[in-house]
């Protein structure tokens, strides 16, 4: 595992036998040095690729990695199955403007990568999904059908268009429960876009698909907003209390 200039870090070994029961994954202790979450695997290869394409493909593991470049699709990087963190995203910042997220797991369900498009978002990049359709993961997609996998990445949807369509075809936008628990899945989402063109765009667009006031779901996003930030207040007082 290298940094973006190539310097060797620390190592990372993956278990290719299904039969036995030691961990898949294994890595070099973190150390000062070596960090996970300050670094992206594959970065020192596909740099340049990225500021080129202004466009970098976020995957989670090591073979995504591999896989994507022998599919000669160059602008990739893993984040080692990790969140996210504030380092990451700086960094692929400062390279450019557009990221894909080509994930193993739902998005629509997963926290941790949520929590990451927030700060994707707050650092000014487009974000987009590529849907894998039957496969897996990128590293299956890459080697099984690498020209479907170059146009899922080349396709790849508006990460909110992504959550709001998931929440759509998992519940029922025309009854009432259905649209409380896509309200109760999206309005948080919605509250945590920086860009207030944006996030005018995606209330409009759950406005329709609920088949409601645009104004109701302003305010109900404001709301969720508000909550969020509530809490937060209160996560960070407990935490000086503690810490005092």
């Amino acid at each position: 595992i290298k940094d973006s200039r190539g310097t060797i870090l620390g190592f990372a070994g993956r278990l290719l036998s299904q039969s036995q029961k030691e961990a898949k994954y294994i890595n070099s202790p973190e150390t000062p040095i070596f960090t996970k979450g300050n670094l992206l695997f594959g970065l020192d290869i596909a740099r340049s690729v990225i500021r080129e394409a202004n466009e970098v493909v976020l995957v989670e593991g090591e073979f995504d990695v591999l896989s994507s470049h022998i599919a000669n699709v160059g602008n990739v990087v893993a984040s080692k199955g990790t969140a996210l963190t504030q380092i990451q995203v700086a960094t692929l910042a400062r390279l450019c403007e557009k990221v894909v997220l080509c994930f193993d797991a739902d998005l629509a369900g997963d926290a941790a990568a949520r929590r990451g498009i927030e700060l994707l978002d707050l650092a000014g990049m487009t974000i987009k999904v590529a849907r894998l359709g039957k496969f897996k993961d990128p590293d299956e997609m890459a080697q099984k059908d690498p020209q479907g996998f170059r146009a899922a990445i080349k396709s790849g949807v508006d990460i909110y268009d992504y959550f709001i369509d998931s929440a759509a075809s998992r519940n029922n936008p025309k009854t009432p429960v259905g649209k409380k628990k896509i309200g109760q899945e999206i309005l948080p989402v919605l509250s945590k876009i920086s860009d207030d063109l944006v996030r005018a765009h995606y209330i409009s667009k759950l406005a329709a698909i609920l088949d409601l006031e645009t104004q109701l779901i302003a305010d109900a996003v404001s709301k969720s907003a508000n909550k969020f930030m509530a809490v937060e207040a209160t996560v960070d007082g407990s935490s000086r209390s503690a810490d005092v």
